[in-house]
């Protein structure tokens, strides 16, 4: 049963409601009728500006840590391999925030191709930006990965063997996560130059999963060993004002994100 048609009236709130919610027809790929309505045109415009703007934000931060991480480290610490694999996926992050502007600024974003699939008026060029941009993918994954590792690593270094086998865990770990990740790449690229259908969203879930549990148990095995250095240094009647601060940063890096 459709609902009523409101009286028009330029001050009533009903009428307002019932004018932003209207739809329309438009000729689909198989030449029927589909229906749009503006709630689903105004969804696709407020994702693209979405999308654009924390993209031109990861650009911005990634260049400016990019660039105070080689100003401010010096000498051997720029041959460490913690340092070259930060380095590595600060590079990475830019080069696929960089790709996504592009490709959210191109003439195959528009409503029609989006919305409707009309998207055969271009060619396989057209999409060179997105595949580059897939293509960093798995190495960006590869080097945050490796990052935390070898950072567990250098916290475990008093205890060797609680070291191999937390490297080790977390290595094979890390190892099926950029499988994933590789997978879901694959997939999305042959998706562009095939009939073959997009990879299988449970993929991407899996890694989106997988990844925040992964940062997160590293994130608490710093912190627990943090604390216990703090709590180390007060029965040793040392300050721990920087520890502290440090801690507490910290825990608002891992807590405050994950209630977003």
């Amino acid at each position: 049963m459709s609902s009523a048609v409101p009286t028009p009236d330029p001050n009533s709130a009903a009428w307002s409601i019932y004018l932003d919610n209207q739809s329309f027809n438009l000729t689909g790929l198989d030449g029927t009728p589909t229906t749009i309505t503006l709630p689903e045109l105004n969804t696709f415009i407020y994702s693209m500006k979405t999308s654009c703007a924390i993209q031109g934000f990861v650009l911005g931060f990634g260049s400016m840590l990019f660039i105070v991480l080689v100003a401010l480290t010096r000498g051997e610490r720029r041959r460490q391999p913690i340092y070259l694999l930060n380095l590595a996926s600060l590079f990475f992050i830019c080069w696929r925030a960089v790709l996504d502007l592009i490709i959210f600024e191109g003439s195959y974003q528009g409503v029609g191709e989006n919305l409707l699939g009309a998207n055969l008026q271009f060619g396989p060029g057209t999409y060179t930006p997105s595949i580059m941009s897939n293509l960093g993918n798995p190495p960006l994954y590869a080097t945050v990965l490796a990052s935390l590792v070898l950072q567990v690593r250098v916290v475990f270094s008093a205890e060797p063997t609680t070291r191999r086998i937390v490297t080790l865990i977390l290595s094979v770990a890390a190892i099926v996560l950029v499988a994933f990740e590789t997978t879901f790449t694959v997939y999305s690229i042959i998706f562009q130059f095939t009939t073959l259908p997009n990879a299988p969203y449970w993929i991407y879930t899996v890694i989106r999963i997988y990844f925040i549990i992964f940062v997160g148990l590293t994130g608490v095995i710093f912190l627990y060993k943090l604390a216990r250095a703090i709590r180390r240094r007060k029965r040793m009647h040392q300050p721990t004002n920087p520890l502290h601060i440090l801690f507490i940063f910290s825990c608002q890096c891992l807590i405050v994100p994950s209630t977003l």
